[in-house]
């Protein structure tokens, strides 16, 4: 597995199945063998839109609310909504992986605190190591669709990682789920001084900076209702946090319901868990209202 003590352009994949054909030998593109079919249709596992409540969840962000995404991601399913797919782009893909995995909301805990010591001990990117270390001895038997995103620096394609659908064209690549670390790593890249992530042909970073919330793919997946949360910190620190709020703080016309958690200075992992949850229990209870006004 690879550590962080590699300089930042030199974080590659340590997946010996990778390589740079990879994408051209596996992933087939719309259209290409599947006449006459949209992308819709083209879904591996498509998922059931007749029941109402089915939700897709963009989860973006930064920081303490990162970490604990589960926890909202658990709020939003005790509200009576059914999460038919997840969609994750930096620290709260960990959130993502987990809750497809099935994970309880226990083990998550430990995850995400265990994230948050080894983040303050070292750096992000062994802290990441040891995550992914953690979530590669998990062998669910049938994961709950999930994809965690990214982009590709050199091209600025959307390139995502995900076993639901197959996709590649000129500005989205959707690859299989891979180990872990290389869609932490991806996906995380850019936050905390973390250079580019190198993986086969690609060199990516996190997706939200430039995308804001990740909803395409699961607009791709024709989930007609889409929910995006965005973790954001109070004051920002550095050019990255800044580049975060201006994409992910302002009104989202493409989703049903856009809520930025703006997370209070100093608070700590349960302290922005209970924030976090609160706010969106509001936010669910107002958009319902005004549905039904």
């Amino acid at each position: 597995m690879t550590k962080g003590n590699l300089p930042p352009y030199d974080r590659v994949t340590t997946n010996r199945k990778w390589g740079p054909a990879f994408c051209r030998m596996r992933l087939c593109p719309i259209g290409g063998g599947m006449p006459n079919k949209t992308i819709s249709d083209a879904i591996f596992g498509l998922i059931d839109r007749s029941v109402n409540m089915k939700l897709g969840v963009a989860l973006s962000g930064c920081g303490m609310g990162g970490v604990c995404a589960h926890r909202v991601l658990e709020e939003v399913e005790r509200q009576g909504y059914e999460i038919a797919m997840v969609a994750a782009s930096s620290i709260p893909a960990v959130a993502a992986l987990c809750w497809s995995a099935r994970l309880k909301s226990e083990q998550v805990d430990l995850i995400a605190k265990r994230l948050l010591n080894d983040v303050a001990r070292w750096d992000l990117d062994t802290a990441l190591a040891a995550t992914a270390e953690t979530l590669t001895k998990i062998k669910p038997k049938q994961r709950r669709p999930v994809c965690v995103a990214s982009c590709n620096l050199t091209d600025g394609r959307m390139v995502v990682f995900t076993d639901n659908f197959s996709l590649n064209s000129d500005t989205f690549s959707a690859l299989p789920l891979q180990e872990p670390y290389d869609m932490l790593s991806a996906t995380v890249s850019g936050t905390a001084g973390l250079g580019s992530y190198a993986l086969g042909e690609y060199r990516l970073c996190d997706y939200s900076a430039r995308y804001g919330c990740p909803i395409a793919p699961l607009r791709l997946c024709g989930l007609s209702r889409v929910l995006s949360i965005s973790f954001l910190p109070a004051v920002p620190t550095g050019a990255y946090e800044a580049a975060l709020l201006q994409s992910l703080g302002q009104a989202c016309p493409a989703v049903d319901l856009h809520l930025p958690i703006i997370l209070p200075q100093d608070t700590d992992f349960e302290g922005c868990a209970r924030y976090s949850v609160k706010t969106l229990r509001e936010a669910l209870e107002n958009w319902e209202k005004t549905k039904a006004s």
